[in-house]
Order: C-alpha cells, then sequence, then structure tokens
C-alpha cells in the first residue's frame, strides 16, 4: 500500500496567510526587528519563540479592542501575527489601487486565499478546501472586524470551525446541510425569511397551517433556533436572495 503524503500541521491561523501574503511583508511593514534572548523573545499572540518581529505598538492601532488577546510577557509579534493585522484582505477589503472592494468573508488553504461574496458562503461552507484550511465570516463588512488572529486551523472537510464575527462556531458540515436543507424548504412551501427565522407563521401570510414536509422541515429548524450557528445558517440563506426580504446585514 502506497503511503499518504504527511499533511502540513499549522497551528496558527496567521502562520497559513504568512504563507499566502509573505510576499508584502516590507511593503506594509517594513525591516523587521531583531530580538534579543533577555527580551523574552516569543510572540504575544501565538507564543512562537521568534529573533525577529515587530512590537505591538507599531503594529496594532490605539483603535484595537482586544488588546487582552495579546499575552502580558511579551510586546512582540512574529512576522506572520504581524502582517495578518496589516493584510487589508484579512478585513474582508479587495483593494486595487485606491478602489476598495467589501466582501463577506474568505477562506485560506493550500497557499491560496479566496474572497467570499456574500451569494458564495453557502458553498463555501458546504464544499470547504482541502485542510489544512480557515474561513472567516463577517455579518458586517463596514466595521472592519479583524477576523484571522481568532479563527482556529482546521483540518476535516466534516467538522470544523467558522469564524462568524467574533465566536468561532463548530460546524458539522452534513448536519447543518441537512438543517440549511429544511430552512429552505420552508422558504419553497411560500413561507418568508421571517417566519423561518422566528418560528411564528400565523401572521402576514393569511394564517397558514405547517402541514406535511413543511412540519417536518420546522421540527428539524426549531431544534436550532437560539444557536449562534443558526445565525449562521440565516445569514447564508439571505445571501442567497431567498426569503423575498433583505436582513440586517445588507
Amino acid at each position: 500500500m502506497m503511503a499518504q503524503p504527511r499533511r502540513k500541521v499549522v497551528r496558527f491561523s496567521t502562520h497559513l496567510a504568512y504563507d499566502v501574503f509573505r510576499k508584502r511583508e516590507r511593503e506594509l511593514l517594513g525591516r523587521p526587528v531583531k530580538v534579543e534572548p533577555e527580551e523574552k523573545p516569543f510572540c504575544a499572540l501565538c507564543f512562537t519563540r521568534i529573533s525577529s518581529g515587530y512590537r505591538i505598538e507599531d503594529v496594532v492601532s490605539e483603535n484595537f479592542t482586544n488588546y487582552d488577546a495579546f499575552g502580558r510577557e511579551s510586546d512582540m509579534l512574529c512576522r506572520a501575527c504581524a502582517l495578518s493585522f496589516k493584510v487589508p484582505e484579512l478585513r474582508c477589503r479587495m483593494t486595487d489601487g485606491d478602489a476598495v472592494t467589501v466582501v463577506s468573508g474568505f477562506w485560506i488553504g493550500g497557499g491560496k486565499y479566496r474572497p467570499l461574496k456574500r451569494e458564495e458562503l453557502a458553498d463555501a461552507l458546504f464544499n470547504p478546501p482541502e485542510p489544512p484550511f480557515v474561513i472567516c465570516i463577517t455579518s458586517s463588512p463596514t466595521k472592519n472586524r479583524h477576523l484571522l488572529f481568532r479563527s482556529p486551523v482546521n483540518y476535516s472537510r466534516d467538522a470544523f470551525f467558522v469564524q462568524f464575527d467574533e465566536n468561532s462556531l463548530f460546524f458539522d458540515r452534513l448536519k447543518m446541510e441537512g438543517v440549511f436543507g429544511s430552512m429552505k424548504r420552508l422558504l419553497e412551501e411560500g413561507f418568508k425569511l421571517s417566519n423561518v427565522k422566528t418560528g411564528f407563521y400565523g401572521h402576514g401570510d393569511g394564517g397558514r397551517k405547517l402541514e406535511g414536509e413543511a412540519e417536518r422541515a420546522e421540527r428539524e429548524v426549531m431544534a436550532m433556533r437560539g444557536d449562534p450557528l443558526f445565525d449562521l445558517l440565516l445569514f447564508l440563506l439571505a445571501g442567497e436572495g431567498r426569503g423575498g426580504e433583505k436582513d440586517e446585514g445588507e
């Protein structure tokens, strides 16, 4: 039996991104600072031992609200972690000269970065890239969030984490595919996105009752309400233009 090639192990999401964007380090950060052994040479974010890097204060702005993510014993970031805060694409901003296009998410895997438009999110989650990979999604692209540093690195296409805003959500692909299918079924039966969101079907639709396939679909959907994963699935559903309504993320 032929031995399978060993899969590259990447412990931290910013290191996965560094493989893609490392050629822009000098442009975005300048020259790294050499770290002497007595300066506690490790990264405050991923805790990798370093011989050079960048001061946190030179990388992250005063408006950054997650300083608690950095270890207090070091004031340095490794080159990978520092670069992740400077690449606009990792904040869902595609740049072309002075033009900026905002997207709803991205994945990184296999040495590639793929931006994701709102209508592409569902396909990306139900057909993820080969591991190792990360997937980040923002419900409000205009907020310019840093998502990557929060996101775990995934090694399975069947069960993985999705970084949805500030939440790292565990995504069982086959289970979520079933729930998502049931949500779409309710829309196909003529109900609205607001009905699926709330579980209230007796107002604004002629008082229709749930019967047959719609009733079975609602039972599966009902079990998910209140779970942050349900909010993610709603976001995907609205992104596909289903339900005849705009949601708050549009």
